[in-house]
């Protein structure tokens, strides 16, 4: 009798211990998305591309760039940010830029898979890509719709709670 005592227990108590990590438990991760555009003109554009490592160093070229709007070399364009749930799509604008995205965050936080749509005047760019929250991401450039002697650059960071 002592001996079927023994299972009941040892399976009450499997249900009882929590699980390590939140996501499996079934708590909701929210991702945060952050849009980072830049322009700067065509010719300086060149330049800084030729210098920078934009996809293997991005960090680094960000900040390089937010340098130089400190400067007054390059603008801000817009800097969009849009929190949801892990893998569902969220959708945010400002003025003629939209972005639309989904974040999926691993269950041990440390990378999402992203999908971003960034609208801006007729001009789209889609990207889907693996990235290592709280790490920068070179999206793409590309010339502004609105003024062809511009080139804007587009950087993403997500973070997850």
């Amino acid at each position: 009798m002592k001996l079927s005592i023994i299972p009941t227990f040892l399976t009450a108590l499997l249900f009882c211990i929590p699980p390590n990590d939140a996501t499996a438990a079934g708590a909701p991760v929210n991702a945060t998305i952050r849009v980072t555009i830049i322009a700067m003109p065509n010719a300086e554009a060149l330049q800084f591309s030729a210098k920078q490592d934009l996809s293997g160093n991005p960090a680094e070229a960000l900040a390089a760039l937010e340098r130089l709007v400190v400067e007054e070399k390059a603008t801000s364009v817009a800097n969009l940010a849009l929190t949801s749930r892990s893998g569902v799509n969220g959708m945010t604008s400002s003025g003629t830029i939209s972005l639309n995205c989904t974040a999926t965050v691993s269950p041990d936080k440390e990378v999402a898979d992203i999908t971003i749509v960034l609208s801006n005047h007729d001009h789209n760019m889609t990207s889907s890509v693996a990235v290592s929250i709280g790490e920068a991401i070179f999206l793409g450039s590309m010339q502004r719709p609105a003024d062809k002697t511009m080139t804007e650059y587009f950087f993403a960071k997500v973070s997850a709670e």
